[in-house]
């Protein structure tokens, strides 16, 4: 997977590059998950990225992802 392939897929809504103890806003995130068991019983065990660049470094681990981007995310245990 390269940039130029998530850009057309996530054109819009996440940061290109980290933002590593910024102040900048985030612009919205993504889903991902490392099995696609782990979508099942309506519980996702995931986690959230909220740049390319994250997603670039993580893809050789990543089995889905959703490719609407969402404004916030939170985690639960």
């Amino acid at each position: 997977m390269n940039l130029q392939l998530l850009d057309v897929l996530v054109p819009k809504g996440i940061n290109t590059y980290k933002k590593k103890h910024s102040k900048a806003i985030c612009q919205g995130v993504l889903f991902v998950v490392r099995e696609k068991a782990h979508f099942a019983n309506g519980q996702v065990k995931g986690y959230i990225l909220t740049s390319k660049e994250s997603l670039l470094e993580d893809a050789g681990a990543i089995s889905h992802f959703t490719p609407n981007v969402y404004r916030f995310g939170t985690y639960s245990d």
